[in-house]
């Protein structure tokens, strides 16, 4: 009954209890009800008019309805974020039952989920092959230092990268890599990569890898393989040597 009183006091503003019953499916008696519990929510004020009447007034939607609608949507966005992580949880545990050592993953957004989980999973480093691409189809350097990399420093996880020299010859390039080891990262400088870029978490129990996959001329979207711990042993130490 409120939500249909209200709807009507906004087309009717300074309306009556029985004005807005014969509008309504309701008698006066329970919309005047209704008007009672809108004014004590905030959501219409009250005030006597000249024939000692009250009269109503419905407060601005925005004003009254903004701050419901946005508490909603932040438990929305709490529920996708806990689906997302539950999902990842249960794709991990299934790959890890299945024992595949490589697990291919499709779409820029699956992977740039995979990658931070990944990395916010670890417990001793993270570990960076980046060659300088044109193009960051899936998530920045800057980004993924915002979304990331500033909660694992203040974890006391170690950052270590290793970058082509072609980075540093980009003035922007240069100063981010500069600011980035002034905040504590490791960053080594190769003139060239063996692999595409990679990145590596380290915890007790083991290590998991994640590389992009070069992108076939025509192919729908981006790819990248999960790689098993097994498969990185001997495979990258020596890139992140020193």
């Amino acid at each position: 009954m409120e939500d249909a009183v209200y709807r009507l006091l906004v087309d009717r503003p300074d309306s009556e209890p029985a004005t807005l019953a014969g509008e309504s499916t309701g008698c006066a008696e329970d919309v005047a009800r209704a008007l009672d519990v809108l004014v004590e929510r905030g959501l219409a004020s009250a005030r006597p008019g000249g024939d000692a009447v009250i009269h109503y007034r419905a407060a601005s939607p925005v004003l009254a309805l903004g701050p419901l609608l946005e508490s909603r949507r932040a438990s929305l966005r709490r529920v996708e974020s806990l689906v997302t992580t539950l999902a990842e949880r249960h794709r991990s545990a299934q790959a890890h039952a299945s024992g595949a050592p490589v697990e291919v993953l499709s779409g820029a957004a699956a992977i740039r989920r995979r990658l931070l989980l990944m990395q916010d999973q670890a417990t001793i480093e993270v570990c960076t092959m980046m060659p300088l691409r044109e193009v960051h189809s899936v998530i920045t350097v800057e980004d993924n230092h915002d979304a990331i990399e500033d909660v694992l420093m203040r974890r006391g996880i170690a950052l270590r990268s290793v970058i082509e020299r072609d980075w540093l010859e980009r003035p922007e390039m240069a100063a981010t890599a500069a600011a980035y080891a002034a905040q504590g990262q490791h960053i080594s400088v190769v003139d060239e990569l063996p692999i595409p870029d990679l990145r590596r978490e380290s915890r007790p129990s083991g290590r998991a890898g994640m590389r992009s996959r070069a992108r076939r001329r025509g192919a729908p979207e981006c790819s990248a393989l999960s790689v098993a711990p097994a498969m990185l042993t001997g495979l990258t130490e020596g890139g992140w040597a020193g």
